[in-house]
C-alpha cells in the first residue's frame, strides 16, 4: 500500500447521475477513506444550464466516504479547458502530484493504489510524463510480467502527474508550433494533426492537445496499465467534449484487483501494447467506426419510421 496518497481532482459540471456514478465507484476504492477529494464545479454556460448545475451542486455536499472533501463552485463557466488547467494547477502548488478525473469515468476499486503506487515508482523519472489509468483491451505477450507499457501519447481519461513536470508545459506551444514537427504527430494516430489543426483554429476547446503535444515534442511518455482502471461512461446526450458514440473506446475493468505492481524503467515505445494502443487511432479504425456508427444512424432512422 502507498505511504502517502496523491489527492483527487474531480472536474464536475451539469451531468448529477455521471457525476453520481463517478463518486460511488470512487468510493469504493480501497484508498478512498485515505485520499484527499478536490471537486471543481464549473459555472452554467446557459441559463438553461443553471437548474442542472445546482443539482449536481447540492448532490456534491452530500458526499463523504473520503479522507476530505473540497468543493470549489466557479461563479461562471470556465469551460473545461481552463477549469482543468487552473484546477490542476492550484492543487500542484500544494502537493508534489494529484490523479484527474472528470464526471464520466467509472474506476476499479484498485484504481487509486495503481496510480499511487506508479506517482511514486516514477517520481524521480522524467522521462515519464504521466500516468493514464485507461486502456483500450491489449493483449500482452505470455512473458511480459509488467503491468503497465509505455506510448508517447497522453490520455486524459483518468490520469495522474507532478508538480516537476506540469508547471514546465508551454501552454502557448502550439501557437508558433513548427509544422513538420506537428505533421509528424501522425505518429500518435492518425487524428492527432487534424486535432491540432482544430486547436489553432479555436474550433475545439481542449487542453490536452497542448499537453499531448508537449510531451511529443520532447519525447516523453505516459505509462498505461496493462489491465484498465478506468472505463468512461461519458457518450450521452449531456456530454459536452465526448464523442456520443462510444463503441470504440469500450474497455474491461480489471477485475483482478490486485494492489501490488511490476512495473518497468524501459521506455521504448515500441513495444508489441503500444503498437496496439496507437492502432486503435489509426486512419482505419476510425474509419471502421464511423461507418458502422453511420449504419446504425440509417437503420434506427428506418425503423422508426
Amino acid at each position: 500500500m502507498p505511504a502517502d496518497t496523491a489527492p483527487v481532482l474531480l472536474f464536475v459540471y451539469k451531468r448529477h447521475g455521471a457525476a453520481e456514478l463517478t463518486i460511488n465507484a470512487l468510493k469504493q476504492n480501497y484508498l478512498a477513506n485515505q485520499t484527499d477529494l478536490y471537486i471543481f464545479s464549473d459555472g452554467p454556460k446557459h441559463g438553461r444550464d443553471a437548474a442542472k448545475v445546482e443539482e449536481v451542486r447540492n448532490y456534491l455536499s452530500t458526499i463523504a466516504g473520503f479522507k476530505s472533501v473540497t468543493i470549489k463552485k466557479a461563479e461562471k463557466n470556465k469551460g473545461l479547458a481552463t477549469s482543468i488547467v487552473e484546477g490542476v494547477t492550484e492543487v500542484l502548488k500544494i502537493f508534489p502530484s494529484c490523479i484527474v478525473l472528470e464526471d464520466d469515468l467509472l474506476t476499479s476499486e484498485n484504481f487509486l493504489n495503481y496510480m499511487n503506487s506508479s506517482l511514486q515508482y516514477y517520481s524521480d523519472n522524467k522521462k515519464v510524463f504521466s500516468i493514464s489509468g485507461f486502456t483500450f483491451p491489449v493483449e500482452a505477450p505470455g512473458n511480459y510480467s509488467y503491468d503497465g507499457y509505455f506510448n508517447p501519447r497522453g490520455c486524459s481519461w483518468g490520469w495522474a502527474t507532478w508538480a516537476d513536470r506540469w508547471f514546465d508545459i508551454d501552454w502557448k506551444l502550439l501557437d508558433n508550433g513548427n509544422e513538420k514537427m506537428i505533421y509528424k504527430t501522425k505518429s500518435l494516430g492518425s487524428d492527432f494533426p487534424s486535432l491540432i489543426k482544430k486547436y489553432r483554429e479555436r474550433t475545439i476547446d481542449s487542453w490536452a492537445i497542448p499537453w499531448c503535444y508537449y510531451q511529443y515534442k520532447h519525447g516523453l511518455a505516459s505509462l498505461y496499465p496493462v489491465s484498465s482502471k478506468v472505463k468512461n461512461i461519458g457518450f450521452d446526450p449531456d456530454a459536452t467534449h465526448t464523442l456520443k458514440t462510444g463503441e470504440r473506446f469500450v474497455t474491461i475493468l480489471d477485475d483482478k484487483l490486485s494492489t501490488n505492481y511490476l512495473f518497468s524503467d524501459d521506455l521504448n515505445f515500441n513495444t508489441s501494447l503500444s503498437k496496439q494502443y496507437t492502432a486503435k487511432f489509426s486512419y482505419y479504425e476510425r474509419l471502421k467506426w464511423r461507418l458502422l456508427y453511420e449504419i446504425k444512424k440509417i437503420s434506427k432512422k428506418g425503423s422508426s419510421s
